[in-house]
């Protein structure tokens, strides 16, 4: 009779730990729904059983539904959405110890990164053999920690070059001057000539570098409000300033176009327009009897193409997979610290456009696209950047 009430007092507790552990899941069901971020909950193969509303929205299926209710084809979105599930809610030594992963999803609204985190479902009488798993979006996390990353790497590369840059020229004209000023204590001048023309060269590159640098700065400057600009009377100005600073073989600027004004920041464009033609004529073929530039202007629905062509001496599909970078130069036979086209890409990316190199061979073509409708940006006097 003992042993039999022993038996019968297990039977009992059986059965209550059954109910104590169909409560707890229920209770566990219960708070997964009320919550408002996305959550969902697996066993410990990493298939998901339950999940609520915030999940379902987030992948467009079904939510707060058990696994038996709906069939597979929910559970196969889930797991194919965050693949690393299993890993996530494997069983650890660790306990109820949280485990990580990140996936990332195409969506509708574009390329969106997530943080899983899992944490065992755990009680002290009754453990359940489910993990809950906390889905979190790290999108605009992971967008700024790649472009601080990319501004840092970018500062280094700038203190790097600038450095560099700045100091051979210097040193190169002390070294002239140096030897000058023996040649005159000596008496042979026959060549101070030659060596006055070099140091003359060596603080002309070191003029253009520091030029450049001022103009890279006045391009994250903010500018005054968009104004109507004519195209015509810009581009004019633009190879009249060209042919003015230089003795080089002239070169033809022609301009076709869907509308003969643009509204837009003036002085951007200036900038844009300015370095694109500056450099097609630094980089003309000198084997061409009638070196060209040609710009259009093309509407575009919602933003205006401009195009820069020229039949100069290309570019190598190297130099044009970095043609926007900083001190990116297409060859080392011609003058240039590398800071044109990126001077460039910086006065397009703040008037929320986008440029990229077209064609690398004849005619080499570099593509901007404009937006119609400008961005806002701050007022400030003319002055200040010119």
């Amino acid at each position: 009779m003992v042993g039999r009430r022993v038996n019968a007092s297990a039977r009992v507790s059986g059965q209550d730990g059954a109910e104590d552990r169909d409560g707890l899941a229920e209770q566990a069901a219960a708070l997964l729904d009320a919550m408002p971020t996305p959550l969902l909950a697996c066993d410990t193969s990493g298939c998901p059983v339950r999940w609520n509303a915030a999940l379902g929205k987030l992948l467009d299926v079904p939510p707060d539904r058990h696994r038996d209710g709906i069939g597979d084809a929910a559970v196969d979105i889930i797991t194919n959405a965050f693949p690393t599930l299993a890993e996530v809610c494997a069983p650890s030594t660790t306990g109820g110890a949280a485990r990580r992963s990140v996936a990332t999803l195409d969506t509708a609204a574009g390329e969106r990164v997530f943080e899983l985190e899992s944490v065992r479902s755990s009680c002290e009488r009754h453990p359940l053999d489910t993990f809950v798993v906390a889905v979190r979006e790290i999108t605009v996390e992971r967008s700024l920690s790649t472009r601080l990353y990319a501004a840092r790497e970018e500062i280094v590369q700038f203190k790097y070059h600038v450095s560099h840059d700045l100091s051979a020229p210097i040193a190169s004209a002390r070294g002239l001057l140096g030897i000058i000023e023996h040649s005159v204590e000596e008496g042979t001048l026959d060549e101070v000539p030659e060596l006055l023309e070099e140091t003359n060269a060596q603080l002309t590159r070191l003029q253009r570098l520091i030029g450049d640098l001022m103009s890279l700065a006045r391009a994250g400057a903010d500018m005054p409000k968009p104004e109507v600009v004519d195209l015509r009377e810009l581009v004019d100005e633009i190879a009249a300033s060209i042919s003015l600073h230089s003795r080089e073989l002239e070169v033809s600027v022609t301009l076709s176009f869907d509308a003969p004004t643009l509204t837009t920041e003036r002085v951007r464009l200036r900038q844009i327009l300015a370095n694109l033609i500056s450099n097609a004529r630094k980089f003309q073929d000198p084997e061409e009897i009638a070196p060209c530039i040609h710009v259009s202007v093309k509407d575009a629905g919602d933003d205006w193409r401009i195009s820069v062509a020229d039949n100069g001496i290309g570019m190598s599909r190297r130099t044009a997979d970095r043609a926007f970078d900083m001190f990116t130069r297409g060859t080392s036979t011609h003058p240039g610290h590398g800071l044109g086209l990126h001077i460039v890409l910086k006065h397009v990316d703040l008037l929320g456009g986008s440029v990229a190199v077209g064609g690398i061979s004849k005619p080499t073509t570099i593509d901007v696209r404009l937006p119609k409708v400008p961005p806002t940006i701050g007022v400030v006097d003319p002055s200040d950047v010119e």
